[in-house]
């Protein structure tokens, strides 16, 4: 397994080969219900991680969506001893989101009375409150570990799309959100600066390209780095869709652009690479933006619990694309753990 070390935390990942059993015994135990198929799949194809784990089901915009959610809770129940459930508004709508999670945590830190061992499935979990549960337990010291499982899944990137308009009009592709963004500075995450005099933005980018044009370029950073997925990521060369091909060149465009191309599931090169763009960054803060994969995401939120200087930035679109996703069968494991914590240490 490769490892890590960024300020306190340590980052360790592994693919998990057929048939792995996981020794830790945990806390607590989340899942994420949805209306893409590969949602149970971690947690259903491997030796079973934990007696118990706590679904959370996001309000959902249509009965089939229900139905979905249903079917994977029946299959989480044939494979676990108890199975919760943590009902919460729709995922768009994210400040009570926000404190039915805070709530959720604080009880069972309470219960428990001593730091959490923490598994979450986060294929299916959005961005922004896989960082807010990153962040509320490290912050807080309310986790000892946070471990990760994610099933890998299939997109098609060049396929015609669902479509959205930008800002400006522009139609772009719509691959996991529908219309406009709005930005927002994630909890525990907001820097040591309220008003930097200064910026750099490194981003992690997804499969919308268009649509994170504007997003990204109004921030007017100093200096821009990009992080794309390595097996789609863009270039003159591969096979792309004219809208999102003419939009990355409009990114690398930018008189300070340069781009790294970093494996999908390598959170921990994600880390390395940003802890490299901080070390070098002499602005007032480094701006993390997150559009791209789980797996960078949580990479970004890692090196902003070890550095001041990072503020984290997501996106909030009007709603969320009911895109199918299927495993591809590749499940990844990530152990994030307080390596100043004696629980991490003891058998």
């Amino acid at each position: 397994m490769n490892s890590d070390c960024f300020g306190a935390v340590q980052l360790r990942q592994m693919k998990m080969p057929s048939g792995l059993e996981i020794s830790k015994t945990y806390d607590l135990v989340l899942t994420t219900l949805s209306w893409e198929q590969r949602a149970p799949h971690a947690f259903v194809s491997s030796p079973r991680m934990a007696p118990e784990v706590t679904a959370i089901w996001f309000e959902s915009t249509s009965q089939e969506i229900d139905r979905r959610k249903a079917e994977q809770l029946e299959l989480l129940q044939s494979n676990f001893d108890t199975v919760g459930e943590l009902r919460v508004s729709k995922a768009t709508e994210i400040e009570p989101n926000f404190e039915i999670f805070r709530k959720f945590v604080e009880d069972r830190y309470s219960a428990v009375g001593r730091p959490l061992k923490v598994l979450i499935d986060i294929s299916c979990m959005p961005k922004n409150y896989l960082l807010f549960l990153l962040g509320l337990g490290f912050v807080n010291d309310y986790f000892a570990c946070f471990d990760c499982v994610y099933s890998a899944g299939n997109y098609d990137l060049v396929s015609k799309p669902e479509e959205s308009a930008d800002e400006a009009g522009r139609i772009h592709r719509a691959l996991t959100s529908k219309g406009d963004w709005t930005s927002r500075q994630l909890p525990f995450f907001g820097g040591r600066d309220v008003f930097p005099k200064s910026r750099d933005l490194l981003v992690s980018m997804g499969g919308e390209l268009g649509l994170a044009v504007p997003f990204v370029t109004k921030t007017e950073p100093r200096k821009l780095t990009l992080v794309y997925i390595e097996e789609t990521a863009p270039s003159e060369e591969r096979d792309m869709l004219e809208s999102e091909k003419l939009a990355f060149r409009e990114l690398m465009a930018e008189p300070s652009a340069e781009s790294q191309n970093i494996g999908l599931n390598d959170s921990l090169g994600v880390a390395r690479y940003a802890q490299t763009v901080v070390d070098r960054s002499d602005a007032d803060c480094v701006s993390m933006m997150v559009l791209g994969a789980k797996s960078h995401a949580l990479a970004f939120g890692v090196v902003a619990l070890a550095n001041d200087s990072v503020e984290i930035i997501s996106r909030v679109p009007f709603s969320y694309n009911n895109l199918d996703v299927s495993p591809t069968g590749e499940i990844y494991f990530y152990e994030i753990e307080d390596r100043f914590e004696p629980l991490n240490y003891a058998s």
